[in-house]
């Protein structure tokens, strides 16, 4: 879902989260980058087309 607007990382790894989260807060373009590509992301979903696309799987097993 946040396709990418975010860097992932091992959840069974700590150190890896702790990178992750230092990279971030050391590299202002990265996360200026990261915090652009979240407001693209987050124009593909709503609660309206969520509904819809609900809707539309519901009414396939009519």
């Amino acid at each position: 879902i946040y396709g990418e607007a975010a860097l992932y990382f091992d959840p069974h790894q700590t150190d890896d989260l702790v990178k992750k989260i230092e990279k971030i807060k050391e590299d202002k373009e990265l996360r200026e980058e990261l915090i652009r590509k979240g407001y693209e992301q987050v124009k593909k979903y709503s609660w309206e087309k969520t509904a819809k696309e609900t809707l539309l799987v519901y009414n396939s097993f009519k």
